[in-house]
């Protein structure tokens, strides 16, 4: 995700707490009202003929990390001015409910799908009952590569969890032992992350446990808990979702003790983890698309309905964020909460176009509905 203008709001002074840190920018995500600011409609001078109906389905409605991908959807929807725009899901991580949500997307006849998938294999079925009754689908975030789905949009995760390894190289100098906390054990992208930390790490950083919290706040807690508490040669902590870190002041009393003798690498800056940053709890925490992927997801699927053609394969970046970016990361979440125009500002981008932006591979596909 490109870098926005950082002087959106003015940030807190240095000695806030976690605690009124937590209450200044609403803790995770601050989803907000919606108000439109400009409108855009051409695909190099396609002009649409219909009114489109595009979801959005992300992992779990309870994950906060996907709330920013609702607020970019219902922007571009507005934009676009032809599309009404769906977001839904499971209650909570879930592949069998995500699943049902999906079937009942294609018995209600939704012009376009994107999904981001917990596991890349359970999801062919449905993913490819939809293209067969002229569904344009495209993954997001994670993805079902053996389906029939257009196109993928999202970071390349292998190539981010190589990073996280050599991160965390550095703030151990090579050398000690880590436990990597994960989501649900099917996911491509997590799994990708976990192959490449393994793949990066030097021998003499040593891989105690790989912990799946099945993206649920309250059991990474207690897994990141319990490993401090039950490895006391402990030295780092990799994780490659952040749910751990998705908390209120006081639910990890462990982690916060242990500043200064355990590294943190996690995922994700949501409001909650900046403030781990803040207090140089967490060292290192990368970043996705948040607002892309309800925003430019949406872009790919209508450019697709009305011919345009796309890259198989198109990249998102992932930046790292250290204690120093604290506040550049507060003047973000703080200006979420400040109303939907506010969250357009920050994290607002220029939609794509067709074939896509630069990085992008594979064949180029279209959609014939």
């Amino acid at each position: 995700m490109s870098e926005k203008p950082e002087s959106v709001v003015s940030t807190t002074k240095e000695g806030t707490s976690r605690r009124d840190f937590l209450k200044l920018t609403g803790a995770a995500t601050g989803v907000v009202a919606t108000s439109s600011l400009w409108k855009e409609k051409s695909f190099g001078g396609l002009v649409p003929t219909r009114k489109f109906t595009i979801a959005i389905v992300p992992k779990g409605l309870d994950n906060p990390v996907f709330a920013l991908a609702k607020l970019g959807l219902e922007e571009r929807a507005k934009e676009l001015g032809d599309v009404t725009p769906i977001f839904t899901a499971g209650s909570t991580t879930n592949t069998e409910l995500d699943i049902n949500v999906l079937e009942g997307l294609v018995t209600s006849k939704v012009d376009a799908i994107g999904i981001s998938c917990n596991d890349p294999v359970a999801y062919v079925p449905v993913i490819d009952k939809a293209i067969d009754a002229g569904i344009a689908v495209i993954c997001w975030d994670s993805d079902a590569p053996t389906s029939k789905r257009l196109c993928f949009y999202g970071v390349n995760s292998y190539a981010v969890g190589q990073a996280m390894g050599l991160e965390m190289n550095t703030l151990l100098h090579g050398k000690g032992n880590v436990v990597i906390i994960s989501g649900a054990p099917t996911a491509l992208n997590l799994d990708d992350r976990i192959k490449g930390v393994e793949n990066t790490l030097l021998k003499g950083i040593t891989v105690l446990n790989i912990l799946y919290c099945n993206d649920d706040t309250p059991t990474a807690i207690a897994m990141e808990e319990d490993a401090i508490r039950s490895y006391p040669n402990l030295n780092g902590l990799i994780m490659v979702g952040g749910w751990a870190l998705f908390s209120n002041v006081g639910a990890t009393p462990l982690l916060d003790k242990a500043k200064g003798k355990i590294k943190v690498e996690s995922f994700d800056p949501l409001a909650a983890v900046v403030t781990y940053l803040k207090d140089d709890i967490v060292q290192s925490v990368w970043t996705q698309d948040y607002w892309g992927w309800g925003y430019e997801s949406s872009t790919i699927l209508y450019s697709l309905l009305n011919g345009g053609g796309w890259y198989e394969s198109i990249p998102q970046p992932s930046h790292n964020v250290v204690p120093a970016d604290w506040k550049l990361w507060q003047a973000r979440w703080a200006a979420t909460t400040g109303g939907f125009a506010s969250a357009q500002k920050v994290w607002g981008e220029p939609a794509f176009t067709p074939p896509g932006p630069m990085g992008s591979s594979g064949p180029i596909r279209h959609w014939k509905s």
